[in-house]
Order: C-alpha cells, then structure tokens, then sequence
C-alpha cells in the first residue's frame, strides 16, 4: 500500500532524521543491504566470532517475525534475516558470505 508506506516514511524522517539520513543518503559511500542466513557455517556461531569483510556491520537480525537488536552474545540461526549497514563492497561482500 503506497500511501501507509509513504506515511511511515514521512514519520520515520520526522521522528529520526539521523538515521533516516544514514539510510536513505548514499551520497556517503554508505548502502544498507540485507542477507537471509543459509550458510552452515555460521548457524550456532555467537556475533563476537563473526568478523564481516571491511566495515560491514549488522543493525539488527529478524527471525520468525520478531526483530532482534544483535549484540555479541546474539547466536545466528539459519534463516535469519540479517540487516547490514557499511560501504558498498563490504555489504555485498558480507552478502555473499551469509548466504
């Protein structure tokens, strides 16, 4: 529905310039991406053992529909669906390393 979307757009640039800047901007070099966790080789594995390609970072990790704020202790599950933040490259890089 593209008027609800607009209107939460609007509301989240009111609320949060910042980060609806960080988000939106990509004047900075900077791209926010996702990545659906299908890789063995992180299922079971805590954040503070992740080390994502160049300064990709992870904003939060979504599983079965609630939203989780990820910190070192948050264990990956396959399936999650993992929201990064970072340049370009390291984005997609980190992309490809989750799925």
């Amino acid at each position: 529905q593209p008027a609800v979307a607009l209107a939460v757009a609007i509301e989240g640039a009111l609320r949060f310039p910042t980060a609806f800047d960080v988000l939106v901007d990509q004047e900075d070099d900077v791209e926010v991406g996702e990545a659906v966790l299908t890789s063995n080789l992180f299922h079971g594995k805590h954040l503070h053992h992740l080390r994502l390609p160049g300064n990709a970072l992870i904003l939060g990790i979504q599983r079965e529909g609630a939203v989780m704020v990820p910190h070192g202790e948050t264990v990956l599950e396959t399936g999650d669906h993992i929201a990064l933040i970072g340049s370009p490259e390291a984005v997609a890089q980190s992309i490809t390393m989750l799925e």
